[in-house]
């Protein structure tokens, strides 16, 4: 029997009181949402290539704002920060690249490498810097 995927719920992600990054932490949720319902089997493969465009269309704009956001309050840990994002779309793009060269699994490795990014990273590491610089 093929594993049925859960969504994921915004209202458990704790919110940081910053409008902006709570917004983008919605989207995050929503394309992680949108990656279950193609796991189930419940959406078109090939809207898999929308959610990759959505993902780096994300990181790109979202990091870019964090991290000037970061930049103006003298944020300690913003190298580092910006690290793990740059990293993150190098990833992504890893990704991206191997479900065009048909590799199995990818999609549940993506999946899995999503929740680990919004538990270690958006949880932890945006929910404590923006406690830190707000």
């Amino acid at each position: 029997m093929k594993k049925r995927y859960q969504y994921r719920k915004y209202e458990l992600t704790p919110k940081t009181g910053n409008k902006i990054v709570d917004n983008h932490h919605i989207n995050y949720i929503k394309q992680i949402n949108d990656l279950v319902d193609i796991l189930n089997d419940e959406k078109d493969k090939e809207s898999i290539y929308e959610i990759f465009h959505n993902i780096l269309y994300y990181a790109e704009k979202y990091f870019i704002e964090e991290e000037f956001s970061y930049q103006k309050t003298n944020y300690s840990n913003l190298k580092e920060h910006r690290e793990q994002h740059r990293e993150f779309i190098k990833k992504i793009s890893f990704f991206r690249k191997a479900y065009q060269n048909k590799v199995d699994n990818i999609c549940e490795e993506m999946m899995k490498f999503l929740d680990r990014w919004y538990k270690e990273h958006i949880i932890k590491e945006d929910s404590d810097a923006t406690m830190i610089v707000n």
